[in-house]
């Protein structure tokens, strides 16, 4: 298994993951990196690979949306949680938009985060209730696309059924498996889903899709 990386300023919310990762999940603590900082953050993702990165996009120290965006830049397939207190419309939109794979806020109890981590490990991209209002908003005040601006999907039929997988929550390796494709060939079809979408991350592909109605 790859490590984890925490960008995470609050020494007592460090001390709160640890024992998460520790007792819910199960995790040594050899497979948990910790940092304080966005420089030291993409300095140790570009030099290893990591299997999750959870960062703090509340802390007034540092710049977290741009950490989630340096994360995502250097490497398209880490899966990022964003963790915040209460947030506004504005935060959680600009952490999505950066790259980050899901939204939790850190007022959750040890469970729910556990299950949060579990779900992006798994390929899921999971958005904390409270959250998600935010967005049902956002997309209730966006103008309603009609299907006559896509006359045809804009996706091929074999990246539709990747998309409709990955939606469900399946990772690349689990799509590679029911679709009897390699991982490789999978990841191929996401690069050209991302293209063709005009988006950055697995979550953003969703959430367009569902938007102009690929999706239900």
């Amino acid at each position: 298994m790859n490590p984890l990386i925490v960008v995470e300023t609050d020494s007592l919310m460090q001390d709160r993951l640890r024992s998460i990762f520790e007792r819910a999940l199960g995790l040594a603590q050899d497979l948990v990196c910790f940092t304080e900082n966005m420089a030291d953050a993409c300095r140790l993702t570009a030099a290893r690979q990591f299997g999750l990165a959870l960062v703090d996009i509340g802390s007034i120290e540092m710049d977290g949306t741009e950490t989630i965006r340096c994360l995502h830049r250097g490497d398209a397939d880490l899966p990022i949680l964003a963790l915040s207190g209460p947030s506004n419309r504005q935060t959680v939109l600009a952490a999505l938009q950066a790259g980050a794979s899901g939204y939790l806020l850190k007022e959750r109890d040890d469970g729910e985060i556990a299950l949060f981590i579990r779900s992006v490990l798994r390929g899921g991209c999971p958005i904390d209730p409270f959250v998600a209002c935010h967005i049902v908003d956002v997309a209730r005040q966006a103008a309603p696309i009609l299907p006559s601006v896509f006359p045809t999907p804009p996706l091929s039929p074999r990246e539709m059924e990747v998309l409709h997988l990955v939606a469900k929550g399946f990772a690349n390796r689990e799509v590679s498996n029911l679709l009897h494709l390699s991982v490789l060939t999978v990841e191929c079809h996401m690069k050209n889903i991302y293209r063709k979408l005009e988006v950055k991350s697995r979550t953003q592909a969703v959430f367009e899709a569902r938007a102009v109605g690929l999706l239900p």
